[in-house]
């Protein structure tokens, strides 16, 4: 909407200005990354996450970030160092595990996407998403039962996502 779009260019000149103001502050370089990776810009993204972590090195969530936005640009294998980095500086950093889980299930290797929906799930066990992108494993690997026990562990942690609910209900007409 044009409401929403106006909205988002005021957001991006504000951490644009911000930037200007202390190019040095990480913290303000990865907020105006965010602002330009959720409107799709996931090169000038990348790029500004970056920074961030060349002005912070140990900064986990720019790492992470910048993961995410080199995986939409279809640059896997440049995005794994950047999740292995953050999760170094930050051990259960969970959108780094989740966000590496999803590349490698996109990729194929469901072993190693298990592994890291696994360990999201063990720190931090009220993460709807991980139960959902597991459950999605589960489902992909013909473990219905198991897809469906994840899939009702995120409906009762967001029980208004539409989406989760529809998951489940798929999973349990078609063991039918």
């Amino acid at each position: 909407s044009r409401e929403y779009s106006a909205a988002f260019a005021t957001r991006e000149l504000l951490w644009q200005r911000a930037v200007e103001l202390d190019p040095s502050d990480s913290g303000i370089v990865n907020q105006l990354a965010l602002a330009l990776q959720t409107d799709g810009r996931h090169s000038e993204a990348a790029a500004l996450f970056d920074t961030a972590t060349a002005l912070r090195p140990d900064f986990a969530d720019a790492w992470s970030n910048a993961g995410r936005s080199l995986l939409e640009m279809g640059r896997f294998e440049e995005a794994l160092p950047r999740w292995d980095t953050a999760i170094r500086f930050h051990e259960n950093h969970r959108d780094a595990w989740l966000n590496r889980g999803v590349a490698y299930e996109r990729h194929g290797r469901l072993a190693e996407a298990s592994r890291d929906y696994q360990h999201v799930l063990a720190s931090h066990p009220g993460c709807a998403n991980a139960w959902y992108n597991y459950g999605n494993l589960q489902e992909k690997l013909g473990r219905t039962i198991e897809a469906q026990v994840c899939f009702r562990n995120a409906v009762k942690l967001q029980p208004r996502q539409p989406g989760l609910s529809l998951s489940l209900s798929l999973s349990l007409s078609l063991s039918l």
